[in-house]
C-alpha cells in the first residue's frame, strides 16, 4: 500500500481552500465548512481535523463548531458531488427536470434528489418520475451515497419523493483516503428500466393488502420516531382509504408514510421514514433481480 499524504498535502486536490494555521475551507450555493488541525490543551499536535461549518455565503452567519474528522478523511463538496451526478446523467440524454436538496440542522449532511424527464402519468395517481439521489456528509458520519428512487407531482406540484435505501441495493463509498470504490454504475440503463416498470411496482402494491397485525408493527415503528409521526400517518391514511372501507393496500401505506417523509426537513429523520416506506413497499421479485443485476 502506497503512503498517504497528510490531510494538509491533500487539501487542496480535495477542492479545499488552504488558509492560514491549517485552516481549509469549501463553500458553494448549499453550505460552508472549515477543517482545522486540532491540538491538545498543552499544545500538542493530533491526528484530528475539527469541523466548523455554515449556511451559504450570509453577512451575519458564523461558523459553529458541529465534530471532527480523522487524518485519513478523504473530503468531496457537495456541489462537486451533485456536478459529477449531474454530467452523468447528461452523458445518457436524459434531461434533468428539477431538484431537491436537504440538509441536517447542522449543514453536515446532504441529500440531493435529482428528477430527470423520464415520467410516466398514472391515473389517479399523477406523474411518476425516476429520480436519482445523491448523499454526502462533511462529518464522517456517514458515506458518498447514491441511490435511486421516484417521485409522484400532482399539478406539477411534488406530493412524494422516495429513495430505496436496502431492497435494490445503493452505490456508497467512505470518506476514507484508502476506498477503492467509485460510482460507476450504469445510470441511464438503470433510469431507463426502472421508468418502464413503475406501473408494475405500484399495480402490484395496490393489489397488496395490509394485515391489522402488519399495520400496527409499522405503527410501532413510526412511533419510535416520533408519536407525532404516528398520529400523522394515522390519520392522512384514514383520509385516504375511506372510499375503499377503510382497507389499507400497501400503496396507501407506503403513500402515507413517503408524504410525510418528502416534507420533512431534517435529513435523518427523513432517512428514517424512508427506511420505514421502504419496508413496506412491495417490488416484484422479477424487478428487483434485474435492478440489483444493474446496480452491480
Amino acid at each position: 500500500m502506497s503512503k498517504v499524504l497528510p490531510f494538509p498535502q491533500r487539501a487542496e486536490a480535495m477542492g479545499l481552500i488552504v488558509g492560514e494555521n491549517e485552516c481549509f475551507r469549501y463553500d458553494d450555493q448549499i453550505g460552508s465548512v472549515i477543517y482545522k488541525h486540532l491540538q491538545s490543551k498543552d499544545g500538542c499536535d493530533t491526528s484530528l481535523y475539527g469541523v466548523w461549518t455554515k449556511p451559504p455565503i450570509v453577512e451575519d452567519s458564523e461558523f459553529k463548531y458541529v465534530g471532527f474528522v480523522s487524518e485519513l478523511y478523504q473530503f468531496e463538496g457537495n456541489e462537486v458531488m451533485n456536478e459529477k451526478i449531474r454530467a452523468s446523467i447528461s452523458e445518457s440524454g436524459i434531461p434533468i427536470f428539477r431538484e431537491f436538496v436537504y440538509l441536517n440542522p447542522i449543514r453536515t449532511r446532504m441529500s440531493n434528489e435529482i428528477l430527470v424527464q423520464n415520467q410516466k402519468t398514472i391515473p389517479k395517481i399523477g406523474d411518476v418520475f425516476p429520480q436519482v439521489i445523491v448523499k454526502n456528509t462533511y462529518d464522517g458520519s456517514g458515506a458518498r451515497e447514491f441511490l435511486f428512487g421516484f417521485s409522484i407531482l400532482e399539478n406539477n406540484s411534488r406530493i412524494m419523493g422516495f429513495g430505496f435505501q436496502n431492497k435494490l441495493g445503493k452505490i456508497r463509498q467512505v470518506h476514507n483516503v484508502h476506498s477503492r470504490t467509485s460510482f460507476s454504475s450504469p445510470i441511464s440503463k438503470y433510469v431507463e428500466f426502472f421508468s418502464s416498470n413503475i406501473l408494475q411496482i405500484i399495480e402490484a402494491n395496490f393489489n397488496t393488502e395490509v394485515t391489522e397485525d402488519h399495520l400496527i408493527s409499522v405503527f410501532d415503528m413510526l412511533e419510535e420516531v416520533g408519536k407525532k409521526r404516528r398520529v400523522e400517518v394515522s390519520n392522512y391514511l384514514g383520509e385516504m382509504c375511506k372510499e375503499s372501507g377503510g382497507k389499507v393496500n400497501a400503496w396507501n401505506l407506503f403513500l402515507a408514510i413517503t408524504f410525510f417523509s418528502t416534507i420533512e426537513r431534517n435529513v435523518n429523520i427523513k432517512s428514517l421514514l424512508n427506511d420505514i416506506a421502504e419496508k413496506v413497499l412491495v417490488i416484484p421479485v422479477e424487478i428487483q433481480n434485474v435492478l440489483n443485476t444493474l446496480n452491480k
